[in-house]
């Protein structure tokens, strides 16, 4: 049709027309006018003064009503048949039937003659004598009839249920009507016969056939697709197959397969739209009169169960839907239907957690309605996961193979998950109506091979027996399918809860009575909701299933109409639960937390400060001085009045009959005790101790059900810290000043003779150190890279000590990075080496190898075709300027990139040098952080570390100049980078004026005026369609920069930017400006980083 970019274009009706169409006919109505019929001979032009009713409204808007039926029952939705136009009205015209409301609202088009073939101006409509109903265009040119030539046709009719009819004959009876030749809606009336269709209409193109349609079969109604040869089911509504099925019709809201015979007034319309949604739409007089948006029976991601298989043969290969996450997080391969029909179901397939960068191969629960569709608005509740902590991208694979092995393989070939079962004469694959997905084979095919009921996740589900010595275990969080660090384990003698530690502590316990006193081999979830140790027998549908959850409770899940939750008790209490607080942390009355009391008396500092995370009392206590056994004689223990310990009831005490003074001095002996508790009766000195290696939280017996009538004394070891006299400083000093001159004099007098013995044996212990690094995939030669690079002449980038080439081997593109100068680079490649090496994340840069011969040091990287961050988010030329979406998931990537370096390794490692020329994008635009040559290891028990400032102007965080840091310093350079993205410039800037050189204290002043979208990109404030996310967005980065000890965690801000955790609503007053203690720097400086400084590579690698 006409311009895409004139307004009122979509994929509907265009409203306007609509509405000029309804005050046309209601114009008439008004002057209580009804014409639904007319004779033979009757002619219709479309022009202004040959029709009664015509009404020009613009260049754009044309109406002309021809036939008018007024509902019987009074006022009330009306039909009417005429033509009518939008935009280009000099040849788009069209001869329909639609549903009139009263009051002025939109009228509704059920029935199109002309689709695909629009008249113009002057074109007319005909019922001629020889009963043909015949429309031309102004030349002549028939574009449509009734093709009813020589007929006994003596009018036409339009009846109270919309359908246009020609009559004639001695009866008047029907000889053509519309009902018989639907377009793409249904109304109350009309029957759509088995073998009938409604078809889509495409507005956007001349009002052509749009690729969907529904078919009426004697088993249902079947939307297909014809995007594809032969037609693609996509959903269904089913019938009662009992009675045989002659024709649908609608009838208050419902699909019904029989007619009741009675009027129904057109206040309902059922239409299958542009984009294959099949949506009902009632006509709601109340309000703002206009038709409302009703129930929506399917969309285009629907699926039909007819087409859902619960077995599959050799051969079989899924690979995910490019849709998938866009809008759509789970996609089912494998289904089982429940014995019920409708109602939870289990399927197998891809599944993602919006925003969905990663997917997952599990069983799931969905909804199934009566109709026989997938509900699609019921979350799927996941009870099985197979890569659990090695999430897939995109065209990733799942195959059954030839040699019967299940693989998951990602979209580079690399083998994530498998079954395990090649060469085991496996036949095919099924998903149980019990929800185990089984590999079965052997004679007759009736052998059980591989099953995930013997590989259990975190859920116990109707009919899986959960055996003595399997365990469930608890994902790391909500968003993080990862083992977590709970585990429920099944034992003889009830069902045991873990806390993973050194060694596995227990917290409760679920005694579950045996059949009969009989021995215990399983426990089975039961249709009541409890748990026993024998099988009834009777299948269960999948309406509830239990569920070890992230923060150690067992939750069971019940389907009464949405999910509902009720608890497993395994505790006598909330403070019952090992992380409750955190590590150190105290639990009193509603899960209240505190910190232990208690301080130095000495240097007046408290032993235990709140975790900075969050500044969520659950976060637990960190120490103010990490204890350490290379100073046992500086220990303390801190006594902790009225304070018990989650293991009394579950584990046997170290000491079964101490006094304090035995239970302190015991742990006080013992370096690796971190505190003891004293179990005691009330009114006794003696009790039972327990030693701990690690500290979990504590509780207070006050509050404690569990120790009625006993009392609990808590010891916990802290450092002191270090005091030292002038005395000792002047002892020190003497003999430090002593050994120094006499070891200089030595090093002087023999320097000439070791020098080059020297560096010959700093090269090669160089080497070795390189050799002992775990986690490197391959050692090049120098000869290899320097042929890879044709000698080092791609040159693709510039670093502080070093260059980067581009390079090509057998395995594909690599970027070569060359240190020039060795003295200079060697600590900076030690740490880019040693770190990057032992670590692997899908946002952290992948080191493909290294080189070290003599002086000669390189580091192989996975080659970044779309360079660094920076050459797109500050480029002038506005064809690389990124979309918010993309920027969106920049930021998300680089904060899980973090969020992995800071919690999930085994020692933090602060990357200490976040900044855009750092941040490398693939061709898909996935963010890696590169670039580990500042990086700094910091231990779990070390609540900081001292350095020298390092990093780059621009991003250095404010606690640099106290050169006390720890990996919160990311977090601020993260929360700069966020705000360069949004805004598309550099936070230090010297080429502005001198008010705007620095973005972050340009960003306060105007939150002050509110005006922080003046920040915002300018490709960005074009598209006006993300306000409330670009603000969410500012939030979070202002959040990142307050002091450190109120800035969020980066898994806090991974949750927050999907949606999990709300920010605060202003942050604006607490943003730390700090400009680096530099007394001149130039414009390069902000790009540039201090101390051993990072290289920084700016082109594709």
């Amino acid at each position: 049709m006409a311009d895409h970019q004139r307004p009122g274009r979509s994929s509907l009706f265009p409203l306007l027309i609509l509405f000029h169409l309804l005050c046309s006919l209601l114009a008439a109505d008004a002057q209580g006018l009804d014409f639904p019929t007319a004779g033979l001979s009757t002619g219709w032009r479309i022009t202004a003064r040959s029709t009664e009713h015509a009404l020009n409204y613009s260049a754009y808007y044309k109406l002309r009503s021809l036939l008018l039926r007024r509902e019987r029952q009074g006022p009330g939705s009306s039909y009417g048949c005429g033509f009518y136009c939008w935009e280009s009205c000099d040849i788009y015209f069209y001869f329909a039937v639609f549903i009139v409301p009263p009051g002025g609202a939109v009228p509704r088009v059920v029935w199109m003659a002309n689709k695909g073939r629009p008249v113009g101006e002057n074109a007319s409509l005909h019922l001629g004598s020889d009963g043909d109903l015949v429309l031309t265009d102004a030349d002549g040119t028939k574009v449509w009839s009734t093709n009813t030539y020589g007929k006994p046709v003596t009018g036409v009719n339009l009846t109270d249920s919309g359908n246009l009819v020609l009559f004639g004959g001695d009866k008047n009876e029907t000889i053509w009507d519309s009902f018989a030749h639907p377009t793409d809606g249904l109304t109350q009336g009309q029957k759509l016969w088995v073998g009938q269709r409604l078809k889509s209409i495409d507005y956007d193109a001349e009002a052509k056939d749009g690729p969907y349609y529904l078919l009426a079969t004697s088993a249902g109604l079947m939307a297909f697709s014809n995007n594809s040869d032969p037609p693609t089911r996509y959903a269904c509504i089913l019938v009662d197959g009992t009675r045989k099925t002659q024709y649908f019709v609608l009838m208050n809201g419902n699909i019904s397969t029989s007619s009741s015979g009675q009027h129904m007034p057109p206040s309902q319309l059922m239409r299958l739209e542009a984009y294959g949604s099949l949506i009902m739409y009632d006509w709601t007089p109340t309000g703002s009169e206009e038709w409302a948006k009703g129930v929506v029976l399917f969309t285009r991601s629907s699926y039909c169960v007819l087409d859902l298989y619960p077995t599959a043969g050799l051969m079989t290969r899924w690979e995910i839907a490019p849709n998938l996450g866009d809008g759509i997080t789970w996609v089912p391969l494998l289904f089982r239907r429940s014995r019920g029909g409708f109602g939870p179901s289990y399927a197998c397939g891809f599944y993602c957690r919006k925003p969905c960068n990663s997917f997952f191969f599990a069983i799931f629960i969905i909804y199934v309605k009566g109709s026989g569709t997938i509900d699609r608005l019921v979350e799927p509740q996941v009870v099985w996961v197979a890569n659990r902590g090695r999430p897939v991208g995109k065209n990733a694979t799942l195959q059954l193979g030839s040699d019967g092995d299940l693989v998951l393989v990602d979209s580079e070939g690399t083998k994530v998950w498998s079954t395990n079962t090649s060469g085991k004469s496996i036949a095919g694959m099924n998903l149980t109506e019990y929800g185990n997905l089984v590999l079965f084979g052997g004679h007759k095919s009736q052998t059980t091979i591989w099953d995930s009921f013997s590989h259990p996740a975190d859920s116990l589900v109707p009919g899986q027996k959960l055996h003595v010595g399997q365990r469930l275990t608890a994902n790391e969080s909500i968003t993080n399918s990862t083992e977590g660090m709970y585990y429920l384990y099944a034992d003889s003698t009830g069902l045991i809860p873990f806390m993973k530690s050194d060694p596995p502590v227990p917290y409760s316990f679920l005694p579950v009575i045996p059949n009969n006193n009989e021995r215990i081999e399983y426990f089975e979830l039961e249709s009541d909701g409890n748990i026993s140790t024998f099988a009834s027998g009777r299948y269960v549908p999948p309406t509830q299933f239990l569920r070890l959850e992230s923060d150690g409770h067992v939750r069971g899940y019940r389907w009464n109409g949405t999910w509902t939750v009720q608890e497993y008790l395994l505790a006598s209490g909330a403070c019952s639960y090992p992380m409750v607080c955190g590590r150190y942390g105290i639990c009193s009355g509603n899960e209240e937390c505190s910190c232990p009391s208690g301080y130095d008396h000495d240097s007046g500092l408290r032993y235990f400060s709140q975790a900075a995370e969050d500044r969520n009392p659950r976060t637990g206590c960190e120490a103010v001085t990490t204890v350490s056994c290379q100073s046992p004689y500086t220990h303390t223990l801190l006594r902790l009045a009225n304070t018990s310990y989650f293991v009394y009831h579950h584990q046997r005490p170290d000491i079964p009959a101490a006094d304090e003074d035995g239970c302190r001095n015991a742990c006080e002996k013992n370096c690796s005790c971190r505190a003891a508790f004293l179990w005691y009766y009330d009114g006794r000195s003696v009790g039972s101790c327990f030693l701990v290696n690690e500290v979990f939280s504590l509780k207070n017996v006050l509050d404690d059900k569990e120790n009625y009538g006993s009392n609990s004394t808590a010891f916990i070891k802290v450092q002191i810290p270090a005091r030292f006299t002038r005395r000792h400083k002047v002892t020190k000093a003497v003999i430090l000043g002593t050994t120094l001159g006499a070891l200089f004099l030595a090093i002087l007098v023999g320097s000439v003779v070791v020098l080059m013995r020297r560096r010959r044996m700093l090269e090669e212990q160089e080497e070795n150190d390189l050799d002992q690094v775990s986690g490197i995939p391959k050692r090049f030669s120098f000869k290899e890279l320097r042929d890879a690079t044709g000698g080092f002449s791609r040159k693709i980038g510039d670093g502080g000590f070093g260059s980067v080439y581009e390079g090509r081997t057998s395995e594909g593109t690599i970027a070569v990075k060359r240190l020039d100068s060795a003295a200079q680079g060697k600590e900076e490649f030690l740490a880019e080496v040693q770190t990057i090496g032992k670590i692997h994340h899908v946002n952290l840069m992948k080191l493909a190898g290294y080189c070290a011969e003599k002086s000669c040091r390189l580091l192989v990287y996975e080659f970044m075709p779309n360079g660094s961050l920076d050459k797109w988010i500050f480029s002038a030329d506005h064809r690389r300027a990124l979309d918010w979406e993309t920027r969106c998931k920049i930021i998300l990537d680089i904060a899980k990139g973090l969020c992995y370096l800071h919690e999930e390794c085994s020692q933090r490692i602060a990357h200490l040098d976040i900044k855009p020329q750092n941040i490398l994008l693939d061709d898909k635009f996935n963010a890696k952080i590169s670039d580990f040559g500042l990086a700094k290891l910091i231990d779990r028990d070390q609540s900081h570390v001292e350095t020298r400032m390092r990093g780059t102007r621009g991003y250095l965080a404010p606690e640099w100049l106290s050169s006390k840091i720890t990996e919160k310093v990311d977090v601020y350079s993260f929360g700069v980078v966020v705000l360069e993205i949004i805004s598309g410039r550099r936070n230090l800037d010297l080429s502005r004026p001198e008010e705007d050189t620095m973005l972050v204290s340009l960003l306060r002043e105007k939150a002050e005026n509110n005006e922080q979208l003046e920040l915002v990109d300018e490709c960005i404030k074009k598209t006006n369609a993300h306000v409330q996310e670009v603000l969410k967005m500012i939030k979070i980065a202002t959040w990142c920069l307050q002091d450190q000890n109120n800035r969020p965690s980066m898994s806090t801000v991974v949750k927050t930017l999907e949606g999990v955790v709300e920010v605060r609503s202003n942050y604006m007053d607490d943003i730390m400006l700090w400009s680096p203690p530099f007394a001149e720097f130039n414009a390069t400086d902000a790009n540039t980083s201090t101390a051993m400084s990072a290289s920084v590579l700016s082109a594709p690698r």
